[in-house]
């Protein structure tokens, strides 16, 4: 996560889960993604957090990526 235009879910399965990476990443502005630094916490429950990672892969996996970030009921 060191390059400012990477993605922060770069090398993550869940990843593939969000909706808006493609078109940023195709347009060039992946940079500029208003949920940058709620897909670094994310990547940190998945990595580093076994407590909260099942419940995480699952809000994933249902809602999807950025719409997780803006549900009442986050994980």
């Amino acid at each position: 996560m060191k390059k400012s235009d990477s993605c922060p879910l770069d090398g993550s399965w869940s990843q593939d889960f969000c909706v808006d990476h493609h078109t940023r990443l195709q347009d060039g502005t992946l940079p500029n993604c208003q949920h940058r630094a709620d897909c670094i916490h994310l990547r940190d429950k998945l990595e580093s957090n076994s407590n909260e990672s099942m419940a995480v892969s699952k809000e994933i996996l249902v809602t999807r990526i950025p719409k997780i970030f803006t549900e009442p009921d986050e994980f």
